[in-house]
């Protein structure tokens, strides 16, 4: 069973209570993480540099550091993820404003130490697995109404499919890399008709190729034709490239980008691979 990881990015000037957030919410659940942040003005910076933040944990403690308020800049920006608002004491009126705002949790750090890293710990798993099933029901219909699209294309240009399809895949797994290549099983060669180096200003920007590749030049991106099986890792770090289940490099089709993480895919018609597709960070 694979286990759910929740990430908290958790706000506040006091170095001392942050490390201890970090320590014994983890200690309470290991599947969550907490991401230190010491100040309003680095927020945004911290949130770009850990893109799946389930929610966000600000300590109340005016004037330093206003918890309503960040939540109201952070709701301007059209960041709607779970907030939580911490306090030093019961604050009631803290607590109405709050509630009148609909920040998702108030919690107060006046009971004992350790029921309050245990309540904490428990709202940002019920903040997390919100996000998480409200952003799978968005998916679920935005997949669907892409497969009613692609049903409706079938008198569109090859290419124009491809490019559809490229970029609504892209879009529904929130990544920044993508690639669809064809496999032809005789000559053993790859076949890259679509590529995606990132968005552009406007959109998602998909490049229709024609390049050919012999199956034993390529590395890491003809795994999943060779092993017949979807490939991914959430930390290339930790790809051993070069060992007995990897190639020795990257060699991949777009020059010039950095993997973090990546899913491969091979498309198997009776047990015979017809093609490849891919996304990545």
């Amino acid at each position: 069973m694979i286990s759910v990881m929740y990430k908290a990015l958790f706000v506040t000037t006091d170095g001392a209570f942050s490390q201890r957030v970090s320590k014994y919410v983890t200690n309470v659940n290991k599947d969550i993480t907490i991401i230190p942040v010491s100040g309003e003005s680095d927020i945004q910076s911290a949130l770009d540099d850990n893109r799946n933040v389930d929610v966000i944990v600000c300590d109340h403690e005016p004037p330093k550091l206003d918890a309503i308020r960040v939540f109201n800049m952070r709701t301007r920006m059209g960041d709607l993820r779970p907030f939580i608002i911490v306090s030093p004491n019961i604050d009631a009126s803290l607590a109405i404003k709050a509630f009148e705002l609909r920040v998702d949790y108030y919690i107060s750090k006046s009971s004992s130490s350790m029921n309050f890293y245990m309540d904490l710990a428990s709202k940002i798993v019920l903040c997390a697995e919100h996000k998480h099933a409200t952003t799978m029901q968005t998916i679920n219909v935005k997949r669907l109404k892409a497969l009613v699209q692609i049903g409706q294309m079938s008198d569109r240009p090859f290419k124009e499919v491809v490019e559809f399809v490229l970029k609504t895949t892209m879009e529904l797994t929130n990544s920044v890399y993508g690639y669809i290549s064809l496999y032809d099983s005789n000559t053993k060669r790859l076949r890259l008709i679509a590529y995606s180096q990132g968005p552009d200003e406007y959109h998602q920007n998909v490049v229709n190729c024609d390049k050919y590749y012999d199956l034993d030049a390529v590395g890491l991106w003809g795994e999943p034709v060779r092993q017949k099986r979807a490939i991914w890792t959430n930390d290339m770090t930790k790809l051993n490239l070069g060992d007995q289940h990897w190639p020795a490099e990257l060699n991949i089709p777009v020059p010039g980008i950095e993997l973090n993480r990546f899913v491969m895919i091979p498309v198997i018609h009776n047990g015979t691979v017809l093609a490849t597709a891919g996304v990545a960070n």
